[in-house]
């Protein structure tokens, strides 16, 4: 037997007949399995006793099955203090049963015990516990997953917290898993995981603990930070949606888009991400999701979206927003898994694909930028995917004022989505400027590239970025900055930030539309009396996929520069503390367009950006 699993409870029994006992010195005590007990076929049951009495008794043991027939029963007759223990059988069926002890001296029953107990055919143990999220918002929603080896049969479940049943059901019913509200207000409270067996009888539960739990602390805290995922631009949104047990818009809109989540099952988690997932009822929300100015102007913005796909979705429309008839946008994908957008207005029907379907994994995040400008009336759309630019297309647009107040529908789970975990509406750079979601690009490559990243820009933002203001003194001829990409009118030079004097190897990608024609030169200059210099150079035309990957390998002390292998002697500037520039020149007679630039120092493996190089 294993003791660990007992617990000593004295019973104390005694006639209180005139004549037969003197209470105060005729005693019986016997211990018996704590209720809820657990054992294994083919184990003992041992009791332990202590008797003082005048004369014998007889102990009837008897277990009996959830019907209250007997399965096994034996009588002693109390000469001592001692019960021989119960042998259970090899070939006991596992399940709930009742132990019955009972003592009588003569024809009386002068006491009588009941335990429930159960006989499984292996003991299920408790791995570990797993919260989504870790700290709770106070009253928002999360999950409490069990790990568990919950050996053979369907066991049943209970959750407490603060001694109150939060849940219970059988493993094959989702017991295992808790749609948990954290306690309001905030603190640190125990949560205590307990498996039975065996269910109780229907509409009842266990009214004992059980023989195998687990406990532990959960935090509730209202400083749970909800935007440590995937969307990390903080204060410039206009509607954001974590999704942290909550449907809460966390953005700066007048007024927030109100969400409401009724389903207890809607939350999940998968990959690492934790968010809202039902199948069978839609996200809805009065109101358009995009900002629109108080003269009814759309503005610029960015949908960025972090979520998993749990299939290949073929034709579903994920999400739908609008103003009336006036601007309706729809995020979907056809046939073939193949992601696209559609804008329809009463001036424009405009379509715009991904290259690839999308398939089951995370995407973190899909970021679509909108620009629209209404001194060209054009309307500048760009779709971003693992922080590259996959696709960019503009067209005429002319219409008038959005008025309606409109309404929103986002779908999950099969019919759309796997598990939305955020959304977000970017709409003010830090600056407080109308803009799609900057230094996406820039972003993507730090992420990729950390600490060797010497510059990045995408041009994803109609504003120019902060590290190539303080060499606009270099820039040179008429350059102009698209919502996604930097154009150069012929004699255009435009500078990026110096590499420092020191030298080393550095990878630079520049990436050009394919519609740009020649007469595009990479440029390695310094500068010599304030004055910027060339010191090497190299044309660059417009490849099918518009990826000019350049190696370039920079010694100003040996006055060389190796370009692609070849090496390119150079003058050096007077000055050796003068830092070396990049530079792109435009020295055709159209208009060129440069997309992106990366410039990475001392990569391991000088690679192309779809495989970067490995750094320590």
């Amino acid at each position: 037997m294993n003791w660990g699993r007992l617990l000593l409870i004295p019973l104390f029994f005694s006639c209180r007949e005139a004549g037969i006992f003197d209470p105060r010195q005729e005693t019986f005590e016997v211990s018996a399995p704590v209720k809820g007990a657990l054992f294994l076929p083919g184990e003992t049951i041992d009791f332990s006793c202590y008797f003082r009495l005048k004369q014998g008794g007889e102990a009837l043991v008897e277990l009996r099955d959830d019907r209250g027939e007997a399965v096994l029963s034996a009588d002693h007759r109390i000469t001592d203090a001692y019960i021989p223990p119960l042998d259970l059988p090899e070939d006991l069926p596992p399940g709930a049963y009742t132990l019955v002890l009972s003592v009588s001296v003569g024809d009386e029953r002068v006491g009588e015990t009941e335990r429930t107990i159960f006989v499984a055919e292996s003991l299920p143990r408790i791995k570990r516990m797993l919260y989504y999220p870790a700290v709770f918002l106070p009253g928002a929603e999360g999950l409490v997953d069990l790990e568990a080896d919950y050996g053979r049969g369907d066991p049943f479940i209970r959750w407490r917290l603060k001694g109150q049943i939060l849940g219970e059901g059988r493993v094959s019913q989702g017991a295992g898993r808790l749609i948990l509200q954290a306690p309001a207000p905030g603190g640190v409270y125990t949560l205590r995981a307990e498996i039975f067996p065996q269910a109780p009888p229907p509409g009842q539960t266990w009214d004992f603990p059980a023989p195998v739990f687990l406990e532990k602390d959960i935090i509730s805290s209202p400083e749970a930070d909800p935007g440590q995922g995937g969307l990390p631009y903080p204060g410039e949104w206009y509607t954001l949606f974590h999704f942290f047990g909550e449907s809460r818009d966390w953005g700066n809109r007048p007024d927030p888009l109100n969400v409401s989540i009724a389903s207890p099952g809607a939350w999940d988690q998968s990959q690492g991400l934790f968010g809202y997932r039902n199948a069978a009822q839609p996200l809805t929300a009065e109101g358009f999701l995009f900002p629109v100015s108080p003269e009814g102007r759309l503005e610029s913005f960015s949908l960025c979206l972090v979520f998993s796909l749990d299939d290949l979705p073929l034709s579903r429309t994920f999400l739908e927003t609008s103003s009336g008839e006036d601007f309706v946008f729809t995020l979907f994908s056809d046939e073939e898994g193949v992601p696209g957008l559609r804008i329809v207005t009463p001036t424009l029907d405009f379509y715009l694909k991904g290259e690839q379907p999308w398939e089951g994994r995370i995407y973190k995040p899909i970021i679509i930028s909108v620009f629209p400008d209404y001194d060209r009336r054009e309307i500048f759309i760009s779709w971003y995917q693992d922080g590259n630019l996959i696709t960019t297309a503009k067209s005429r647009w002319n219409d008038g004022p959005l008025t309606d107040p409109g309404e929103t529908v986002i779908r999950t789970g099969r019919q759309g989505f796997g598990i939305l975990d955020e959304l977000g509406v970017y709409y003010r750079d830090t600056q407080g400027r109308p803009s799609p979601v900057p230094r996406i690009f820039a972003s993507h490559i730090q992420e990729l590239y950390r600490s060797r990243v010497a510059y990045a820009d995408g041009f994803d933002s109609p504003h120019l970025a902060e590290e190539l203001k303080a060499g606009e003194v270099y820039n040179t001829g008429d350059t102009e900055l698209l919502p996604d990409r930097l154009a150069l009118h012929p004699g255009g030079l435009f500078h990026f930030p110096g590499l420092g004097p020191e030298g080393g190897t550095y990878l630079g990608y520049l990436t050009i539309s394919p519609d740009s024609g020649g007469g595009l030169y990479f440029q390695l200059r310094g500068i010599q009396d304030g004055q910027s210099i060339l010191l090497a150079e190299l044309p660059l035309s417009s490849q099918e996929n518009g990826v000019n990957q350049i190696q370039v390998s920079v010694r100003p002390y040996d006055q060389e520069l190796v370009l692609n292998g070849d090496v390119y002697p150079f003058p050096t500037p007077d000055s050796a503390q003068e830092p070396v520039y990049w530079a792109v020149n435009n020295r055709g007679e159209g208009i060129l367009f440069l997309k992106e630039i990366a410039i990475i120092k001392d990569p391991v493996h000088l690679e192309s950006l779809g495989n970067p190089a490995e750094t320590p």
